[in-house]
């Protein structure tokens, strides 16, 4: 467990040793519903609610065979968001103009990950280099754009809603790249309708200390790929698109079957990883890969507010 705490702020009252959390009202019978320990102290003068450190307990990791959807349990999911939120060192500012306060706002924060972790573990689009991907139908040549057709149907249709667009190419026909593949699922968790049809903007980037928190969307780089050998790496080798599902585990595009693994190498494991995976990459001429961690990650803004 992280030695920092973070904010949940509906007020900018904030203690300077960044280890509390400070809310414009009580989030405790949240806390409580889903058996998460955090007290509510006073604010030593300034407005709101602060919470210390949380603590729970969290499921334990089953065993994940290779291929095999996640057998995901909501609640289990809301719990580890909450204490993770609670222990990082970031200030998540709740919007509190929706009707039901900072409560609501954080319930539909904690609704946008769960529906990001739930659209991973449910695709069924397929890798953009897929040895069962079809050929252009128009010239007969293997597609080389990112995202590929069986039929025109199968692009995603722009539409109003984000979760629609991931509705639309979820499906065999499509074939995506890892980059397309984890905006279809990260978009998805933002359940609203939009001005025009498109892509949302309502996600933002940080640095985690050391909580990933489910529905985050990280990246790994192939640091062996320079400007000077980049003709020698396939294209799809330029780095790794991850999103944490919880449980200490990472979801990733890089074939057709769904592949949920590790993020860190272990020696003493045969568990796969995701950073095993890019080390693993390798050029014709003998290149291996290097797998670099990007140090922020993108998570969703769906209740949130501020910076």
């Amino acid at each position: 467990m992280s030695l920092y705490s973070g904010y949940f702020a509906g007020k900018m009252g904030l203690d300077p040793s960044g280890n509390k959390i400070v809310s414009a009202c009580k989030i405790d019978d949240l806390l409580k519903k889903h058996k998460v320990k955090s007290k509510a102290n006073n604010g030593a003068g300034k407005s709101g609610y602060f919470y210390n450190k949380a603590s729970a307990k969290l499921a334990k990791r089953s065993w994940h065979k290779k291929n095999e959807y996640l057998n995901l349990d909501d609640d289990e999911l809301t719990k580890e968001i909450l204490v993770r939120m609670i222990n990082e060192k970031y200030e998540f500012v709740l919007d509190c103009t929706a009707k039901g306060g900072c409560v609501e706002a954080l319930e539909k924060h904690i609704a946008s990950r769960l529906q990001i972790v739930a659209s991973a573990n449910e695709k069924e689009f397929r890798w953009v280099y897929s040895p069962n991907r079809p050929a252009n139908p128009a010239t007969g040549e293997a597609p080389t754009t990112e995202v590929v057709a069986a039929t025109p149907h199968n692009f995603p249709e722009m539409q109003h809603n984000p979760y629609m667009i991931y509705q639309s190419c979820n499906n065999s026909g499509t074939y995506l790249g890892c980059n397309a593949a984890s905006m279809m699922v990260f978009y998805s968790g933002m359940n609203e309708n939009l001005t025009k049809p498109g892509y949302p903007s309502s996600f933002r980037k940080r640095r985690p200390r050391s909580q990933w928190i489910p529905g985050d969307w990280g990246y790994i780089y192939n640091k062996a790929r320079t400007n000077a050998n980049a003709g020698e790496w396939s294209s799809g080798l330029v780095g790794e698109n991850i999103i944490y599902m919880g449980y200490e585990l990472f979801w990733g595009h890089l074939t057709d079957d769904n592949q949920i693994y590790d993020l860190l190498e272990d020696e003493n494991s045969t568990r796969e990883s995701w950073m095993g995976h890019v080390n693993g990459w390798s050029t014709l001429s003998g290149i291996k890969g290097k797998a670099d961690l990007r140090k922020t990650v993108d998570f969703p803004t769906t209740g949130i507010k501020g910076k």
